[in-house]
């Protein structure tokens, strides 16, 4: 029994984030990507969130950073951001919430 793919599917934030980046920072998230492509369970899971919500660190440009996505439903992984590890997460439910990844 073969594994399930699973399909990325990049929010608007998402792709914000990356067009900014350096050729180089966006070959280190693409090695990313195919990781979580692969097995987006590998990763640490998030809590306080109702669907799966994962982080994964990388280091860009000598900061530390986080590509977050959720898992939602029918194999699809959303990336929802990429954020910088100091703020603590404080604006993630506003991504989540501007994405309608989550409901109040």
């Amino acid at each position: 029994m073969s594994k399930p793919e699973y399909e990325l599917v990049p929010t608007d934030t998402f792709l914000v984030n990356i067009r900014s980046l350096t050729k180089k920072s966006k070959q280190i998230i693409k090695k990313k990507l195919l990781l979580i492509k692969r097995n987006p369970f590998r990763f640490k899971r998030l809590s306080g969130f109702d669907y799966p919500t994962f982080r994964v660190r990388v280091n860009i440009d000598n900061k530390d950073k986080r590509i977050i996505y959720v898992i939602f439903r029918d194999n699809k992984v959303y990336l929802v951001c990429i954020l910088d590890r100091n703020n603590n997460y404080t604006d993630l439910t506003k991504y989540l919430e501007k994405e309608g990844l989550i409901w109040f």
